[in-house]
């Protein structure tokens, strides 16, 4: 899948490897079906790198020798054609997650 597609051919340099296994590790994560909190908290927060397209996320795909919106729009067609989604409890758990991180947060910055 697009793991395979980012680790392909031998002509990269080590930290283009090595930045193109970060993305294939957050696309993994992305398209993780799991029962644990965790998981569905990394799965989620891997949706926001991909989604959002933050500083950090074009970085690392420059460092891969990467478009950042390439990448954004092919993750954005497997959420679309459901390849990734998140079930019922997923969402439960990381709505949960985020509620406590935003309330954490508030109260931090007092």
């Amino acid at each position: 899948m697009i793991e395979m597609e980012l680790m392909e051919g031998d002509n990269f340099l080590p930290e283009q490897k090595l930045f193109r296994a970060v993305i294939a590790l957050a696309f993994d994560d992305a398209r993780s079906l799991t029962r644990s909190r965790v998981a569905a908290v990394l799965k989620s927060k891997a949706h926001r790198w991909f989604t959002y397209g933050c500083k950090d996320f074009i970085l690392i795909c420059s460092l891969a020798g990467l478009n950042a919106q390439v990448v954004k729009d092919k993750y954005l067609k497997m959420y679309h054609n459901k390849i990734i989604n998140f079930t019922d409890k997923e969402i439960k758990y990381i709505n949960s997650y985020w509620k406590f991180y935003n309330r954490r947060n508030k109260n931090d910055n007092r």
